[in-house]
């Protein structure tokens, strides 16, 4: 009876963060566009600080820079500064293995195609639009955030980190439909 109790509240556990991954992703994305990890460069700062620089609320900065740190995305001090972590390392712009601009991608035209997972299933029809299907052409998204040529270094280098496989199963849902 103990073991299936702990069985179950791990899936509970394993299932409320699947649920919820969606706004850490968008989380993630929003730090990594305004340049969070990049102004944490120097050391630990506020998110008084932060929101000033960055041009947005400091409350509202405030609590989602809590829940990434509750991630493990960033850190947080006693005395209320964010501070780098391993993982917000990589969201910065001049790391080597950055997933700066990857993570700005992947929160935005896949998330936006996920929202019509339903409708394709129901009826066959493509959940992206003909115009993003070429996985190559990314150029052509609305509101482009980063150049071309920096945003495609760094997918390439995504893919060569993560493996083919990652890269197909992603295509393979692009082309879904």
């Amino acid at each position: 009876m103990a073991e299936r109790t702990l069985k179950e509240e791990g899936a509970l556990t394993k299932m409320r963060g699947l649920i919820f991954g969606f706004s850490i992703t968008r989380a993630i994305a929003v730090a990594a566009e305004l340049g969070i990890a990049d102004r944490l460069a120097d050391g630990p700062r506020t998110a008084a600080e932060l929101a000033r620089e960055c041009g947005v609320l400091e409350y509202p900065l405030y609590r989602m820079l809590r829940a990434l740190a509750g991630e493990g995305v960033f850190a947080e001090d006693k005395d209320g500064r964010f501070a780098l972590t391993p993982m917000a390392e990589l969201l910065r712009s001049d790391h080597p293995r950055s997933l700066r601009d990857w993570t700005i991608y992947v929160a935005d035209l896949p998330y936006r195609s996920s929202m019509e997972m339903l409708h394709s299933l129901k009826t066959g029809e493509k959940n992206v639009p003909d115009t993003y299907r070429n996985f190559l052409d990314l150029a052509r998204l609305p509101k482009p955030r980063v150049a071309w040529s920096v945003r495609s270094l760094s997918f390439a280098n995504c893919w060569r980190q993560q493996g083919s496989a990652s890269a197909g199963s992603y295509l393979r849902m692009l082309r879904s439909g």
